[in-house]
């Protein structure tokens, strides 16, 4: 019969085996980093293509905004007042006819297009 193995443990064995626990803990806890810091560095780069988009909108705008003012309505022609020449004229067809009129029959009745 043999006997049980009595010996204590070899103390070097017992602290290598810890060493190498220690160090697959910290290997996965590197590959987890990285893998967090690649989805992070994406993400960054995302959001600043974005933020350099708008700031690209930004600077488009404004120097469309300045090089090209908005256009200047074209002059709008002068109110006909009662006393202009037209004005009697329509009062005139309008006084003939005893009614309504079109547009088309009015501007007929004083020789327009």
């Amino acid at each position: 019969m043999t006997r049980p193995d009595t010996r204590p443990p070899d103390p070097g064995t017992w602290l290598l085996d810890r060493l190498d626990t220690r160090e697959q803990a910290l290997t996965r806890q590197i590959e987890q980093t990285q893998t967090d810091i690649d989805s992070l560095t994406a993400r960054l780069s995302e959001l600043s293509q974005e933020a350099e988009h708008l700031r690209i909108s930004r600077k488009t705008l404004l120097s469309l905004a300045e090089a090209d003012p908005a256009p200047a309505e074209p002059d709008a022609p002068p109110l006909v007042g009662f006393d202009h020449p037209d004005y009697q004229q329509i009062l005139t067809v309008f006084g003939e006819t005893g009614g309504s009129l079109r547009a088309r029959d009015l501007a007929l009745a004083m020789d327009l297009p």
